[in-house]
């Protein structure tokens, strides 16, 4: 399937047949006038591209009690650095956030609203949070000019 203008959707509308179908999907900020700021786009691309923002990017999730799950991560590649950010699992339908790592520089003892995200797993995926997290996750897409799929973990 070639993506069409009817293709665009809010990120929080994303399925995990979206996501078999386009395992990369990126934000219209070009395409403001039509769309507004949740709304993404496949890219119809093989690896993800170099100098890219918050691509969402197909991942398969293992958690810590061993079971499966389709989801994405969020990927960025401009800069020096690769960042990777947990992004959502598919449980029954429906996408269940994953709380992002703490900032480099949080202080110890201080709460910048992770635990919220975290609080909220175990209620949307139906397990409790010692078989949810950590969890490990493989992207479904190469990055360009590498070989292999990046791995991470959600903690």
């Amino acid at each position: 399937m070639t993506p069409t203008h009817k293709t665009r959707k809010p990120i929080d509308k994303l399925t995990e047949e979206d996501l078999k179908t386009f395992p990369m999907w990126e934000y219209v900020l070009d395409e403001e006038g039509d769309f507004d700021e949740t709304y993404v786009r496949p890219l119809d691309l093989e690896t993800i591209p170099p100098d890219s923002y918050s691509i969402s990017v197909a991942a398969r999730y293992t958690l810590n009690c061993g079971a499966e799950y389709l989801g994405f991560v969020m990927v960025s590649t401009g800069g020096d650095l690769v960042e990777i950010l947990p992004g959502f699992i598919f449980a029954g339908g429906t996408a269940v956030g994953l709380p992002d790592p703490p900032p480099k520089d949080a202080m110890p003892g201080i709460d910048r609203g992770i635990d919220l995200t975290r609080a909220n797993l175990p209620k949307g995926m139906n397990l409790p949070i010692d078989q949810i997290l950590p969890a490990n996750y493989q992207l479904l897409v190469r990055l360009e000019g590498e070989e292999n799929l990046r791995e991470g973990v959600a903690s």
